[in-house]
């Protein structure tokens, strides 16, 4: 099962509100019930940091169906190119 697009907007929503994050992107494995999300930051010191980690867990209660595997990846590091971009900064 794909992950919806109403699913991807909504961790990609609750992750941007976090000022630093300038991509995110997501994927479901059919053969898996997991949630992959990446969260690419320029910045990613302590307190940024806690910012994703709170949202990651609002997301992770908000939908307790699904478990995730969460990532902080630098700007500077590629991205698996098996993920969707869910959100990008403008």
């Amino acid at each position: 099962m794909a992950l919806t697009s109403d699913l991807r907007d909504f961790i990609a929503s609750g992750l941007a509100s976090v000022p630093e994050v300038e991509r995110v992107y997501t994927l479901r494995d059919p053969r898996e019930h997991v949630v992959y999300v990446r969260v690419v930051v320029a910045r990613s010191d302590r307190a940024v940091r806690d910012r994703i980690y709170a949202k990651e867990k609002e997301i992770i209660d908000a939908l307790d169906a699904f478990e995730f595997d969460f990532g902080i990846v630098s700007s500077a590091e590629s991205v698996d190119p098996t993920l969707k971009l869910a959100y990008r900064k403008a």
